[in-house]
């Protein structure tokens, strides 16, 4: 049973010239590398691998990194960009090359200048191949399907090319029975088509049975297989510790962040109440409407002076018409007789009427 890159390499070694512009693609480790290889060692035409390089500095340069014509000194030379369609041409015409393979290593990067480059050398050899050699991109894909090249995809290798890579080199006991479908999928979403994580996954399996002499494992050595292969997932608890830490994070965060701009919800019940304390009810005399001799009778008092019950004194200093200092006798007099004396004060906008008395 042929394999897809077994597939890929006879439609890509045909001796028909079915196909002119390609770009291979595939991840890491998925076979691209292989199939160059392959190419290279073709005898019966001229197979030259190109890589372009870019410097820091944004110079480019394109290095000869393999060439089946090894003694012809046309290995690891460097040639500018403006040079490099001439520099192919003139390596071809010097073994009389028919039908050359030139193979471009990385076209994923820099791939406008790549493409720039390969049109001059595309119009000075017209009976040469041109195999492109990246990484999926779609920006890349996209560009390189407008200029009419043909792309070839590694894909995702089959159940049986999976366990024959893992099985390779390896003595694994009973794999059929150990090397599930549900197995074998998270094996490949791990690995990604790369042959070396694969290789790993079956040393890692080879020795894990002679550690723990088990022909089958159990749900926690598989996950330590998986870890070794790259799964960063994490275990049900430890996902629920997680989320748990964070939420108690969060609200801790949220609490503190309320503190210096508002007061923190208190419960109703741990609100000590304080006791109402009844405010004596004093009315300002300025706005109590009264008579004279009433409102003097409060002043007094207020400014601490015996009243008398009937307050006779005060409508008789009334009757006087002893007000703002002014009357029949002076204020002198007043205090010597030991009678109220009447003054003015001004609360306000209003006057009113004030009574004062000595004590001897």
């Amino acid at each position: 049973m042929s394999t897809r890159r077994e597939v890929i390499l006879s439609w890509l070694r045909e001796k028909r010239q079915t196909w002119r512009l390609c770009y291979l693609l595939g991840e890491a480790g998925s076979g691209k590398t292989w199939l160059a290889q392959q190419l290279q060692k073709d005898k019966h035409r001229r197979v030259i691998t190109l890589s372009l390089v870019v410097s820091w500095q944004g110079k480019a340069a394109w290095i000869v990194t393999d060439d089946n014509a090894a003694e012809q000194g046309c290995r690891d030379s460097a040639w500018t960009r403006d040079e490099m369609a001439g520099q192919l041409l003139h390596a071809l015409h010097r073994t009389d090359s028919r039908c050359p393979l030139i193979i471009i290593e990385n076209a994923h990067l820099n791939h406008r200048r790549i493409l720039d480059d390969l049109q001059r050398a595309i119009s000075l050899i017209p009976d040469g191949q041109f195999l492109l050699i990246g990484r999926p991109d779609r920006k890349v894909e996209r560009d390189f399907k407008k200029q009419g090249i043909e792309l070839v995809s590694t894909g995702r290798l089959t159940e049986h090319e999976l366990k024959a890579s893992i099985l390779e080199g390896q003595n694994i006991d009973q794999p059929d029975l150990l090397l599930t479908a549900r197995v074998l999928k998270r094996i490949a979403l791990l690995c990604r088509g790369d042959r070396r994580k694969l290789a790993l996954a079956g040393e890692t399996i080879s020795l894990l049975q002679q550690a723990e002499q088990t022909r089958v494992f159990t749900a926690k050595q598989w996950r330590m297989i998986y870890r070794v292969l790259g799964d960063k997932r994490p275990r049900k608890m430890q996902l629920a510790v997680v989320m748990s830490g964070t939420i108690l994070a969060l609200t801790c965060g949220w609490l503190l962040l309320s503190s210096f701009t508002a007061p923190l919800p208190v419960p109703a019940w741990l609100i000590p109440v304080t006791p109402v304390v009844k405010q004596d009810m004093t009315k300002d005399i300025a706005h109590v409407v009264m008579r004279d001799s009433e409102a003097l009778s409060v002043l007094y008092g207020v400014w601490g002076y015996e009243v008398p019950a009937d307050s006779a004194w005060c409508d008789q200093a009334v009757r006087a018409g002893l007000v703002c200092k002014s009357g029949n006798a002076s204020l002198q007099t007043l205090v010597d007789q030991n009678l109220p004396w009447i003054a003015s004060l001004k609360v306000g906008d209003k006057k009113i009427a004030c009574c004062g008395r000595s004590r001897r």
